[in-house]
């Protein structure tokens, strides 16, 4: 949201337009929330532009800003509409991967709505929000459209993106009559580019996230634009500022205190090479560096309000607050003057007003440049200081405009149909860096400063006037007492397959409004043979270390007598609890969590076992029963990063090892354990965008008495009913021997090895205008693994080898759950090998 006349106000508005939407329930499910809590909410089952789309309306339908009235918003639908990408309905439906993703919905949603309304009138929002909410079927809001207006959101689409080709016209042609002023483009990438600075006159540095690498800081060379280099991975929009030494300075997130991710300051020294966290914790932004090269302003974040600070270069947390913000206030990107005695920054005040400020740092006065409604962003000052460039959309559409520092008189830059953002001035004062937008996201622009003639500057333009909160609610404060709101909301039933047949589920859940404290009570009744289970589940995650704790009565089944070589299977009841705690370190790029569960259970029969009393029968094998401890430790590292296009995860490694231990009762044989260690390392190809090498390493062993270990087992896939998969979200592992059947090998050892190479084969993003199914895209994958499962020391003859070819399908069914179905075919070419194919639910490691 970066247009608004009271940013708490329009945040309130639009999730409290959720909430009416949302929470309009009638008819049978109504009835039915009132017997076991509210569990049934139709108003929910609807695609995101439909929910997002109305409460961004709202937003801007009750107040003067919002993304209904931001330029920002118009200018993306302007640009899809000029160049042919606007989105069809099916794409909007579901979630697309197109620029600009999860935006999609609140800017082509609340449009549409606005068209809805212009034809039939604000009503139809509530009375498309009461029809529906009473349906008992799903995904039928066309029909509830269509009963209300007499339209469906099929019928209206392609007329509501007429209109907004018509728009997006008028706006080219008013451009192409006054002229067009743009620069040549020096990206291509699209996606994220923001803070050009200029290095010297020939080179940029900016900020890039093209959605198929790491967010990065791009070094670009002006003589040959295609030669780029990643100085450093950034994470969060950094902003760049260039020291007198070569150093720069920029923002980034990084973790604090191990809980909270927050903007804190860096340098990247003169080479380029290495760098250097400056501040921990102190939620900075925006660094700019002063012309002497011993000051550092930036901004601060504090309860929602943003100040600006100076502070020594080589000591950024012994700031001075320069500018103390009125609450909720904001300021964005200072600027140093060339002489270094004046800051000029973008501020934030309510009403609606983002203008350009004045700071004079040697008499700390403030002068207030402009104000009107525009948004006026980005300021940088000319070489010699004469010139202030910023960005402005006060005509409608965000362009470079340049005031006249002595006189005041301000220019018009540039004239672009898209935008122009974030203008850097050369230090030879030629040339104008900015960035601009089109269809597929953001790029560097150049522009000769002497190739055009600037514009005279138009007035800004008005807006309703600003509705603002006279005075926020003056709430006390007082020690948090979870218990005020720690009681159960509703019961919810279900009905799924269990070892004993099918059972029915009854489950409570109680958590207060902080989430310090979660309950969950689970009863199981079986369907066929009547036994009841319960578990009682308790979490609390008040601390930094989260603890579980569960207690349980449960029933299954096991095999553990074997009479004469023959197994038998009897019925079980387990009687026990378990604790576990968990915690996890943290960085921008990568985590390591460690986790500990202690468990104690008790195993008794639930029938009598059939023992034969004929001395001449032999008991191979007695059931253990009796109390059982079982202790488990893992430990897990990741720096794995798939980025927007990628259709796997495609850079990092990813370790981990646990340890399990069981030990039966004090004073009786047959403790045991197993050790399993796993190694993922994902290569991307450097000559082909989006191929992958993923390499995963798996091995573990079994240890202690001989009599009571278990043992592992390596095989193919095992079988799946598809339908089932679907319905109870079952996805198999990619961690498997293809080629051999399951189970085809054992042993108190095993050691696993999977090569895969993927790539992608066709972006489909396709559906059937609103219906709840989306094909998103198919990959393929050739590889090999190799394994073996051993008893004593490994032996290559022993190695089990295979290779083969997999298809991947990534779908969408109620226009939120991901499923991917593989097909592959396999062949093992050792003993109990051969051609295999298989089908299945299910992600590559």
């Amino acid at each position: 949201i970066g247009d608004f006349d009271d940013w708490v106000n329009l945040l309130v508005v639009h999730e409290h337009a959720h909430i009416l939407h949302l929470d309009n329930i009638g008819g049978l499910p109504a009835l039915l929330n009132k017997i076991i809590g509210k569990v049934w909410a139709p108003n929910h089952i609807l695609p995101r532009f439909i929910v997002e789309g109305l409460a961004t309306y709202l937003e801007s339908e009750r107040t003067s800003g919002g993304r209904m009235r931001s330029t920002h918003f118009a200018m993306i639908m302007r640009m899809a509409a000029l160049e042919g990408r606007l989105l069809r309905l099916d794409q909007l439906s579901n979630q697309t991967d197109y620029h600009p993703h999860g935006s999609v919905f609140y800017l082509y949603g609340s449009r549409f709505w606005d068209f809805i309304i212009e034809k039939h009138g604000h009503d139809v929002l509530a009375r498309f929000a009461e029809f529906y909410g009473k349906k008992a079927i799903p995904f039928g809001f066309n029909r509830a459209l269509k009963r209300v207006t007499g339209e469906s959101f099929v019928g209206l689409y392609e007329d509501f993106l007429e209109r907004e080709r018509q728009k997006a016209r008028a706006v080219e042609a008013r451009v192409m009559e006054e002229g067009r002023i743009e620069g040549e483009r020096l990206t291509h990438h699209g996606e994220g580019a923001a803070y050009p600075v200029f290095l010297d006159d020939m080179t940029l540095v900016y900020y890039s996230a093209d959605g198929r690498s790491d967010a990065q800081l791009r070094r670009i060379d002006l003589r040959d634009p295609s030669r780029t280099k990643k100085l450093t991975r950034v994470s969060g929009r950094a902003r760049a500022a260039l020291a007198p030494d070569g150093s720069l300075y920029f923002d980034t997130v990084d973790s604090a205190r191990n809980l909270y991710s927050f903007f804190d300051l860096y340098r990247l020294g003169p080479q380029k090479k290495r760098r250097q966290r400056l501040t921990r914790g102190l939620r900075a932004r925006a660094p700019a560096v002063s012309p002497d090269g011993t000051k550092l302003a930036f901004t601060l974040n504090s309860a929602g309000t943003t100040h600006l600070a100076i502070a020594p270069i080589d000591e950024p947390e012994a700031y001075e607050i320069l500018v103390r913000s009125e609450r909720f206030e904001q300021v964005y990107t200072p600027a140093f003057s060339p002489d270094g005695h004046t800051l000029v920054y973008s501020i934030y005040r309510r009403g609606g007003y983002r203008d350009l400020e004045e700071l004079d740092l040697e008499t700390r006065t403030r002068r207030r440049l402009m104000r009107d409604r525009a948004l006026d962003m980005g300021p940088a000052f000319s070489p010699d200081g004469r010139f202030l460039y910023f960005s402005s959309d006060r005509d409608g559409v965000a362009n470079i405009y340049r005031m006249d520092r002595a006189t005041g008189r301000t220019v018009k830059i540039t004239n672009v149909v898209g935008g122009a953002y974030m203008p850097a001035v050369s230090p030879d004062g030629s040339k104008l860096a900015y960035i601009g937008y089109g269809s597929l996201g953001f790029d560097v622009y150049l522009l000769d400063l002497s190739d055009h003639e600037p514009l005279d500057a138009p007035e800004s333009y008005e807006r309703p006037e600003a509705r603002l909160i006279d005075d926020y609610a003056a709430l006390f404060s007082e020690r948090y007492r979870a218990i005020r709101t720690l009681f159960p909301r509703n019961v919810m039933l279900n009905v799924g397959s269990h070892v004993l047949g099918y059972q029915l589920g009854i489950t409570l859940r109680a958590e207060d409004i902080a989430q310090h404290h979660v309950l969950s009570l689970r009863s199981g009744i079986g369907l066929e043979m009547g036994f009841a289970d319960v578990e009682l589940v308790y979490a609390l995650r008040r601390f930094p270390v989260p603890l579980t704790l569960s207690l349980y009565r449960l029933h299954g089944i096991e095999g553990g007598l074997v009479v004469d070589r023959a197994r038998s299977v009897y019925r079980t009841v387990y009687l026990g609890g378990e604790i576990g705690l968990s915690y996890r370190f943290y960085d921008s790029f990568r985590t390591h969590s460690l986790s500990a569960n202690f468990g104690l259970q008790h195993t008794d029969a639930n029938e009598e076992l059939a023992i034969p009393r004929d001395p001449n029968r032999f008991v191979d094998a007695r059931p253990r029963f009796g109390f059982t401890s079982s202790t488990r430790f893992r430990y897990a590292y990741s720096d794995v990063r798939q980025h927007t296009y990628d259709i796997t995860p495609s850079e990092g490694q990813r370790v981990s090892a646990d340890l399990s231990v069981r030990s039966p009762q004090r004073g009786a044989r047959g403790t045991s354990g197993s050790a399993v260690l796993t190694l993922d390392r994902y290569i991307e190809n450097p000559f082909v965008e989006h191929h992958v090498l993923a390499v995963g390493l798996q091995a573990g062993t079994v240890f202690g008495d001989p009599d009571y270990r278990g043992r592992f087992s390596l095989g193919g896939f095992p079988n799946m009913n598809l339908l089932d998969g679907f319905l109870n979200g079952q996805m198999l592992s990619g961690r498997v021997l293809r080629g051999y059947p399951v189970g085809a090998t054992f042993g108190e050892r095993f050691m696993l090895l999977n090569l895969d190479y993927r790539f992608p084969i066709h972006r489909i993003q396709r559906g059937i205008h609103t219906l709840p199914f989306y094909l998103q895209r198919i990959y393929g994958s050739v590889f090999a693994n190799f394994g073996e499962a051993f008893d004593g020391a490994p032996s290559l003859q022993g190695i089990l080898g295979g290779a083969g070819v997999e298809l991947f399908l990534d779908l969408l069914l109620g226009y939120y759950l991901p499923f991917t179905i593989r097909g592959g075919l396999a062949y093992g070419w050792n003993e109990g090998g051969g051609f295999s194919g298989y089908l299945n639910l299910g992600l590559p490691f």
